[in-house]
């Protein structure tokens, strides 16, 4: 009797060994699958989040030759107060030889299109990526959501379209904005963005 209770008492540690260890393997499976899902560029595919079809509809009226109704179906680039603002983001990025520069029309016509500040979303990839020199995600200096984009062009609409979000709801001022966009550190992102954008004229 005696060696079968203890047969039986080792079967139980063993037992309780065995659920301890598959615990143990689940768990590290969950954080290295978690992992894997972050830092992967394909992990989350951009049109899950927003059908990309949505993005284009609001670029392709603006980037090609055909110009949206709200426009009175004008050129912008023959508006001064438009070219004042595409020069004025080029020279911005020029001080930082950022790749964003390339793209000074379409952040004026995004911000116009949005009805946002055309000075917000230069300012807030310098803070976020340098001006696009450093992503964390494909076409994405932004450091909005967790995915990628498939050009500049489509990232700078989409993102003017969801801080035309934050105007709506009474944000729109970096300050306002950052406890949302940037909950870990608020107040020193808004400060930041706030600096940036004062190196632009507001027009």
């Amino acid at each position: 009797m005696i060696h079968i209770s203890a047969y039986r008492n080792a079967m139980r540690v063993v037992s309780l060994l065995l659920v301890i260890l598959i615990f143990f393997i689940g768990l590290w499976s969950f954080f290295a699958f978690s992992w894997i899902y972050d830092t992967s560029d394909t992990s989350i595919s951009y049109t899950d989040i927003v059908p990309v079809e949505q993005v284009y509809a609001a670029t392709e009226q603006i980037i090609i030759n055909e110009y949206p109704l709200e426009n009175g179906g004008r050129d912008p680039r023959t508006d001064e107060l438009f070219v004042n603002k595409v020069n004025a983001v080029k020279s911005f990025y020029q001080k930082y030889n950022a790749p964003l520069e390339a793209n000074a029309e379409d952040f004026v016509r995004a911000a116009e299109l949005y009805k946002i500040d055309y000075r917000l979303l230069p300012s807030i990839s310098i803070v976020e990526s340098s001006g696009g020199k450093h992503l964390f995600k494909a076409y994405n200096p932004f450091g909005w959501g967790k995915w990628g984009y498939p050009s500049f062009q489509v990232a700078i609409y989409d993102v003017a379209r969801g801080m035309s979000n934050y105007y709506a709801r009474g944000a729109d001022t970096p300050r306002e904005i950052a406890p949302k966009y940037n909950p870990v550190t608020p107040n020193e992102w808004g400060s930041k963005v706030e600096k940036l954008m004062a190196k632009m004229t507001a027009l």
